[in-house]
């Protein structure tokens, strides 16, 4: 880990309350937006529930990709623990 350097861990599903999206507000749009304002190093993404083709997708962008199937608030519960076992102090 790079000493005082942002750490970007962002979560993705294809599962979840499928709603309208705003123009240019989908999953992708946003991904791709956090990944243009924050860059790719030390950019990690969890995709929680997500399909083979979302899977197969994410791993062509070459960002550091963790696969779980915890949930929305079980995935929530993992990131807390891993950024406290990754980067406290």
């Amino acid at each position: 880990m790079a000493e005082n350097k942002l750490q970007v861990i962002y979560r993705i599903s294809d599962k979840g309350n499928p709603k309208p999206k705003l123009p240019n507000g989908g999953k992708w749009d946003c991904l791709f937006n956090v990944v243009q304002e924050f860059g790719a190093e030390n950019f990690h993404v969890i995709a929680d529930n997500c399909t083979e083709e979302t899977v197969k997708a994410l791993r062509a962008t070459g960002l550091s990709l963790e696969l779980t199937a915890n949930g929305n608030a079980g995935t929530c519960r993992y990131i807390f623990e891993e950024v406290i076992n990754r980067y406290a102090p």
